[in-house]
């Protein structure tokens, strides 16, 4: 894979996370072209004079009213440039308005206003009635679509929708890079679960957005295969490893522990197919991964709870074998993790040998993708599986790693 990341890539991840204008933006500018050709063509193919002599007498009113929204919208405007880079879990309002319509369209829009006004003024001292009219509708209209935008701007729900949608956006480049033979762009990407994990929001919020980015890759549609595999273990790994290297409170981390347990539940009762269970094993592989490779407090506890109360009975043994085989990766890079009382608690049914033939190459498609995530070489990796595959199905005792669990494993029958 290419580790060099090009300009295009970095590009686009700017395009993603600091957009500058949304269709929002266009459309008000049409919008505003069509109404006033509408106008001028009603303007000048008026026949009679009543209907515009009428509307004249009260456009003064419809005028003043949009003068004093006017104001108010200053006001607006000036208020949310105030708290613009304000945080809320982790992530600037700033941030927030450039996801939902870009960075530039408030300010643009509120020029627009004024520059209406102006028109506006002149429309009416000329009598062009028709153009008035259209104008003060536009405008009208154009002010209260700023202040709704202002007020969505700084709304929760809204917040955590803008966030999941830019995330589905920086998974989907990273597919793209991946089928390209280039490393994701990773290191340019905001990463928003670290930036929630270390804000100063409740925990129930900070809870129900951890809650929303941990479904955004099961809810993009129509993705199957191997590309597809590494960039939602990539996820997965990369975020939760993030997440408990940012969160050391132990009661802090229970409840992390609980909204992980749950979502694992939640995954496996859509696991229907072979596919989609496959993709649960892996989302639960590098769950359990992330907190053994973090090191964060109570991974013991937490991997043998999430093992054997959240994995599927059909899945367990699948998802155990898997837990070893990282064991074998992590000694590999000098990370002593092997922890005595976990491998023994685990409630593995069945003969290892018989589950290991089984599944071998789904065993190695899972080893690829680790591999590929530390940058091991494929020598090193292919020689490394295979002797950890060997020594759990008996054939050599070459893998140092896995002969410790199987003598923990032989203690734990006796």
């Amino acid at each position: 894979m290419i580790v060099d990341l090009n300009e295009k890539r970095k590009k686009q991840v700017e395009n993603i996370i600091c957009k500058k204008v949304a269709w929002h933006f266009w459309l008000v500018l049409i919008v505003w072209v069509i109404v006033l050709l509408v106008a001028i063509v009603a303007e000048c193919c008026a026949k009679t004079d009543s209907v515009a002599k009428m509307i004249g007498e009260n456009i003064d009113k419809f005028y003043d009213l949009v003068v004093t929204i006017s104001t108010i919208l200053t006001a607006a405007v000036v208020f949310f440039y105030g708290i613009i880079d304000s945080k809320r879990l982790g992530v600037a309002n700033r941030t927030i308005i450039s996801y939902y319509v870009g960075g530039y369209t408030i300010p643009i829009w509120f020029m627009l206003t004024l520059i209406n006004l102006l028109i506006l003024c002149l429309c009416i001292n000329a009598e062009y009635v028709y153009v008035a009219v259209a104008e003060t509708g536009y405008l009208f209209l154009l002010q209260l679509g700023i202040i709704f935008l202002i007020l969505m701007s700084t709304s929760y729900r809204k917040h955590i929708k803008a966030i999941c949608k830019i995330e589905k956006k920086q998974l989907l480049l990273m597919l793209e890079c991946v089928e390209n033979d280039e490393e994701p762009p990773w290191i340019y990407m905001v990463h928003h679960m670290e930036s929630i994990a270390g804000s100063d929001s409740l925990f129930l919020d900070k809870s129900q957005m951890i809650c929303e980015l941990l479904k955004v890759p099961l809810k993009v549609e129509n993705q199957t295969g191997v590309y597809w595999k590494k960039v939602i273990y990539k996820y997965y790994y990369q975020n939760l490893s993030e997440l408990f290297g940012r969160i050391s409170a132990e009661q802090e981390l229970e409840k992390i522990y609980e909204i992980l347990y749950e979502f694992a539940q939640e995954n496996a009762q859509r696991s229907l197919d072979d596919e989609s269970r496959s993709i649960c094993i892996l989302v639960n592989s590098a769950i359990l991964n992330a907190a053994l490779d973090s090191g964060t407090v109570g991974k013991s506890g937490f991997c043998k709870c999430f093992i054997n109360k959240y994995v599927n009975d059909e899945m367990r043994n699948k998802q155990i074998i898997l837990f070893y085989l990282f064991h074998e990766l992590m000694c590999g890079r000098n990370i002593n993790i092997i922890d005595e009382q976990t491998i023994k608690s685990l409630n593995f049914v069945g003969e290892l040998k018989e589950e290991l033939e089984e599944m071998e190459d789904e065993c190695r498609d899972f080893w690829e993708i680790w591999a590929e995530q530390y940058r091991i070489s494929i020598e090193t990796s292919t020689v490394g599986f295979s002797n950890a595959m060997c020594t759990l199905e008996g054939k050599n005792q070459k893998s140092y790693p896995m002969m410790y669990i199987k003598n923990l494993l032989r203690k734990k029958e006796r």
